[in-house]
């Protein structure tokens, strides 16, 4: 496999391998993945370290991400993050926020009338 990581600097696309491991490992929608954009950070000399963010997120919050480093500014932003390997392998943590559920409060059921007692 090509080592994906000697373009220039800054956010891009998703490579292949990325979105094959959101969507069957995270079970990602893929216009979440069509949407989100990677960085990278030099790693040791066999992996990359990886940041998955939604950019509208980190423009909300900011002026933008243009290295790696920036998204530790803007936590809520990072979807995914982890490394990639030279021969492929992908290895991503989730940091999503947890979803929250919001649920509606169960019916008690009012007591039944007591039937009417005979004296």
């Amino acid at each position: 496999m090509r080592w994906i990581f000697r373009l220039s600097p800054g956010p891009r696309e998703l490579p292949s391998e990325v979105r094959a491991s959101l969507a069957s490992r995270f079970n990602v929608d893929p216009d979440v993945i069509s949407r989100a954009r990677l960085v990278t950070k030099a790693g040791d000399n066999k992996s990359r370290a990886i940041r998955v963010f939604d950019p509208t997120l980190a423009i909300m919050v900011g002026d933008g991400v243009k290295k790696y480093d920036d998204l530790t500014a803007h936590k809520q932003a990072i979807l995914f993050e982890g490394k990639i390997e030279k021969d492929g392998s992908v290895y991503l943590a989730d940091r999503r926020p947890p979803k929250t559920v919001t649920r509606r409060p169960s019916k008690i059921a009012a007591p039944s009338p007591k039937p009417h007692q005979a004296t």
